[in-house]
């Protein structure tokens, strides 16, 4: 499995991405890089500690295949002593490359977790910026990219990315390679699809679904939580996600004035 992602990540917790309101602060200034250089089961962990209104951009990129997590700094100890992120934590699996945004409106600490499947180089790239910059770029007609996966996903299983709060104003862009199918499922669908009250085949509705090789752009006309679910049966597939805010979303949460 791609593993359960949260909301923090292939969503927001309620528009946190673009949407909060912050409090004036000094901010961390530039970007930080890190080179890699790790064998199959090694794992590297960087800290993090975000203050309120904080917005990192951290990305993640390997000439191998990476798992990554990021988990909140008390809830460590289970990784430690399991080998396996907690429930809690946003994980994602099979990584080629990822970027994802961290907004908090509280701050914390954190750790991402590196860790690798095959050998190979990992870059990982953290910029520090202000959940404000993303609101002034979106006020000014801009789209701001939320998060984005490139994945590697083996044969015979299935995969399921949550993208929480696919609220109105969010795009959803998908390509996918050599897949027996790739759906995105609204909440309701998805709830089918797990009960097995309804097959993926039968919920593969043409705009919203894959088989083979293909891409598609969806545009949220809701407020709801979706679903990519991914089969992939005989060969190694490729799966590239991005997640996109654009300026429709701040008229949509009447935040623009």
């Amino acid at each position: 499995m791609l593993g359960r992602l949260s909301p923090v990540i292939f969503g927001a917790i309620p528009l946190i991405l673009a949407l909060i309101q912050v409090n004036t602060y000094v901010a961390p200034v530039g970007t930080t890089t890190t080179q890699l250089l790790l064998k199959s089961d090694e794992y590297h962990v960087i800290d993090l500690s975000l203050n309120p209104g904080d917005r990192y951009v951290i990305e993640v990129a390997t000439s191998g295949l990476s798992d990554v997590y990021v988990i909140e700094a008390n809830h460590f100890h289970h990784f430690k002593e399991t080998g396996k992120p907690p429930s809690s934590a946003v994980a994602f699996s099979m990584v080629k490359s990822l970027s994802l945004a961290l907004p908090t409106n509280s701050g914390g600490d954190y750790k991402l977790v590196i860790k690798q499947l095959k050998d190979g180089e990992v870059k990982v790239t953290i910029k520090h910026g202000l959940v404000e910059e993303a609101v002034s770029r979106m006020r000014k007609g801009e789209s701001v990219l939320r998060n984005s996966l490139v994945a590697e996903l083996p044969p015979g299983q299935v995969y399921v990315i949550p993208i929480y709060q696919f609220v109105m104003g969010t795009q959803l862009e998908m390509e996918v390679q050599r897949v027996e199918k790739a759906a995105v499922l609204s909440f309701s669908e998805y709830l089918a699809y797990r009960r097995g009250s309804k097959s993926l085949e039968a919920l593969c509705v043409t705009e919203r679904c894959i088989s083979g090789s293909g891409s598609l752009k969806l545009s949220s006309g809701d407020f709801g939580d979706v679903y990519v679910v991914v089969h992939v049966t005989k060969d190694v597939a490729a799966l590239n996600l991005r997640v996109i805010a654009t300026p429709e979303m701040l008229l949509y949460s009447g935040t623009c004035g």
